[in-house]
């Protein structure tokens, strides 16, 4: 017996035992543009080639995350991007409304982490006398109440990033199968109508930066600013 041969014996009995192992692992072939899958296979309403058209770059990350999640019903799987910056990775997937709801809920969760902020900088410096200065005056920052409301604001935010990232996945899963199908219903699923409403945006990544740097700045600020 040659050494190729004995390797290739040994290969197809681990594969044999994997199989075994894991009856429901889903094999994945990387060299092919749908990751060996069949690009007629039905999504939801759309198929493995229109998914693969319309995410675009990383459709290789994507596809066998859809067909495990079509295999096993499983809709939690981890996004680190989505965990970093949940908005800026919506935005980037020109996932608009999402995006902008997902910041609503950051910034009502870290309010209370501003508000610290801002009282212990109003306590430590002399700061202008305006009405925001005079506002978080008010504020008992050290109350027993507000340290309450603090801890769970904080808490909740780390919560929200880990949903994000398990649930982006799926969330971008439900977006493209939604946005495939109303193209198929208006019979517009072009290469046109894909690139816009599908595949990534530079632009709304850009933006969401940019947002995010303009609210880092109003709270750092906002003190001195506000008449």
């Amino acid at each position: 017996i040659t050494i190729e041969k004995a390797t290739t014996d040994n290969a197809d009995v681990n594969a044999e035992k994997d199989e075994d192992l894991f009856p429901n692992l889903i094999k994945v072939d990387y060299n092919d543009k749908y990751c060996g899958f069949d690009p007629n296979e039905d999504f939801d309403g759309a198929t493995t080639a229109e998914l693969a058209d319309f995410i675009g770059d990383n459709n290789k990350f994507f596809l066998p995350v859809f067909k495990l999640m079509k295999e096993r019903k499983k809709k939690g799987t981890f996004n680190f991007s989505a965990f970093l910056c949940p908005p800026a990775y919506f935005a980037y997937r020109k996932m608009t409304g999402t995006a902008i709801m997902s910041l609503i809920i950051q910034l009502a969760l870290w309010l209370p982490s501003v508000i610290y902020f801002l009282g212990s900088m109003i306590s430590k410096y002399n700061m202008p006398d305006n009405d925001l200065v005079a506002f978080i005056s008010m504020i008992d920052i050290n109350s027993p109440l507000f340290m309450a409301i603090y801890n769970v604001g904080w808490v909740l935010g780390y919560v929200f990033l880990f949903y994000c990232a398990t649930m982006a996945n799926h969330i971008y899963y439900r977006f493209a199968v939604k946005r495939i199908k109303f193209l198929k219903s208006k019979n517009a699923l072009t290469e046109k109508n894909i690139k816009r409403f599908g595949r990534t945006s530079n632009a709304g990544l850009t933006l969401m930066i940019i947002v995010y740097a303009f609210i880092a700045f109003l709270i750092t600020f906002a003190t001195a600013f506000v008449s």
